[in-house]
């Protein structure tokens, strides 16, 4: 009897843990919730401007056209080289873009898509070839970009800055051609080629102001026959070729509307 009084009060020593006890620790920490974006303080939107200097050429294309008629009177078609010069006297463009990743208040990676319309004169590119001959073009191009220092994020204090930025470009010259056929139908088409741009930020007074230089390039291709078909040949004469390409080179002015 003595020993079973013994283990019970033995038993009884021991500390009793209830369910709450086993379970009272301290709570298991929540993932953080993920930070919504931000577009109030990550969005932009600038108005550009560029005089005289935005010159674009489409690439060359070799197009089938009417060259002559032979005896019988049945047409000669050939194909001959075909490219259009576009220069502007005034281009008008706006220039939406996203901060996707702030690095700090001065360093910044964006999306960014100046499109532009250009109250342009439309030529043939050489004299030797055909062209599109009329009026307008436009400019969509889609670049990704490095922004430093002025310019990069609303809480930058830098007075200077740059960005650097690359991307694809696409291009139609003559939306309003002097005339509508076959011929410019099959040779005055839109075309994507790749471009890059180069941004110098600074005040101007109290706003925001960049000089952006664009430049863009196609491959370039060879030709060996002139508008009409004929074989190209140097003083000799020697039968020689040549070659062109699309390209495009902009001069802007660029205003932040939003800043």
């Amino acid at each position: 009897m003595k020993q079973l009084l013994a283990a019970l009060i033995l038993l009884m020593s021991f500390p009793v843990f209830s369910q709450e006890d086993i379970t009272d620790e301290e709570p298991v920490a929540k993932p953080a919730e993920k930070k919504k974006f931000d577009w109030e303080q990550n969005f932009y939107l600038a108005l550009s401007t560029t005089t005289y200097l935005d010159i674009v050429r489409s690439p060359l294309r070799m197009v089938d056209v009417w060259v002559g008629q032979n005896p019988d009177g049945s047409p000669i078609v050939k194909a001959v080289p075909y490219q259009t010069l576009s220069w502007s006297l005034f281009s008008l463009g706006l220039e939406p873009r996203v901060n996707v990743k702030t690095f700090s208040a001065n360093h910044a990676f964006a999306v960014s898509m100046p499109f532009s319309l250009g109250v342009a004169q439309c030529l043939p590119a050489q004299a030797d070839i055909r062209g599109t001959e009329g009026f307008g073009s436009i400019q969509i191009p889609l670049y990704a970009k490095m922004y430093f220092g002025h310019g990069s994020t609303y809480d930058s204090e830098k007075d200077y800055g740059v960005s650097f930025g690359a991307g694809l470009e696409y291009n139609k010259v003559a939306l309003l051609p002097n005339k509508f056929d076959d011929e410019t139908n099959e040779g005055n088409k839109g075309w994507v080629m790749p471009v890059f741009a180069l941004g110098i930020h600074f005040w101007r007074m109290s706003s925001p102001v960049e000089i952006n230089l664009k430049y863009g390039a196609g491959r370039p291709k060879e030709y060996f026959v002139n508008g009409d078909g004929e074989l190209l040949k140097d003083i000799d004469p020697t039968v020689t070729s040549r070659t062109a390409r699309s390209s495009s080179f902009k001069l802007s002015f660029v205003y932040l509307m939003n800043y």
